[in-house]
């Protein structure tokens, strides 16, 4: 059968009497091409990256790559030399188009304590989730000593809970917790069929600590002293010195 080839082109010019587009090729002339598309269908919501159609009734097919920003002109042009330069560092690469609001994420829903968004997974449509929670404390970071308490809590969650991540990761779903200069910091995110169980799990073990005068049980015998000198090396390697507070 006939090998189908993708070949590079810039629209130059547009005929509306004739719904024509004049196209310029990287190793060829100019040529002209009937669009199968009408003008008057042809709505910013459909004109985005990846669309494709056909051209000459049905005889050639197109791809578009990119979109030129209103009144800047050819995106890319093929046949000078503007993307030899760029490489060369002697010129700015020409800037991508804006995306489309329907490529963009859609808020649904913003309060005080939540904000959530939705947008499609452009991978097969996969039905995954991104889970993000800000544990907001007055005195995180207070003081050096402060921190350090935090940054200890982070470690003895993480250790009690890395064979559940550890079988979490096998079914692609994934989880990560820091401190920050508020708080704390969740994400979770992976297929959502399980999303909220992992959830559970790591975040039940963090609450575990709150109000306990001493160890929760869900941290193992031996453990807190393995994380505190884990800490303790990390702070080494960082190049931290630790005050006589925190020490």
């Amino acid at each position: 059968g006939r090998t189908k080839q993708w070949f590079p082109a810039t629209v130059i010019q547009y005929d509306r009497k004739k719904n024509s587009i004049k196209l310029s090729y990287e190793d060829d002339e100019d040529r002209w091409h009937t669009l199968d598309l009408h003008h008057a269908d042809m709505k910013p919501e459909l004109m985005t990256p990846d669309y494709e159609g056909t051209l000459d009734k049905k005889k050639n097919r197109f791809r578009i790559l990119s979109l030129a920003l209103p009144g800047a002109g050819i995106a890319r042009k093929f046949g000078d030399e503007s993307d030899v330069h760029a490489e060369e560092g002697k010129s700015f690469p020409p800037i991508p188009p804006e995306l489309p609001s329907n490529r963009l994420p859609k808020e649904v829903w913003s309060t005080n304590v939540l904000r959530m968004w939705f947008l499609q997974d452009r991978n097969f449509h996969r039905p995954i989730a991104d889970l993000r929670l800000q544990v907001i404390c007055e005195k995180a970071n207070e003081t050096a000593l402060h921190r350090a308490c935090a940054d200890l809590l982070t470690e003895l969650v993480y250790d009690s809970t890395l064979e559940t991540s550890y079988q979490a990761s096998v079914c692609q779903l994934a989880s990560h917790m820091e401190t920050s200069c508020l708080g704390f910091a969740f994400r979770f995110h992976g297929f959502d069929d399980k999303l909220l169980v992992l959830f559970r799990e790591i975040f039940s073990v963090f609450v575990s600590f709150r109000g306990s005068s001493g160890l929760p049980k869900t941290i193992q015998s031996g453990r807190f002293d393995a994380c505190l000198e884990l800490l303790k090396r990390k702070y080494t390697n960082r190049g931290t010195t630790a005050s006589s507070l925190s020490n």
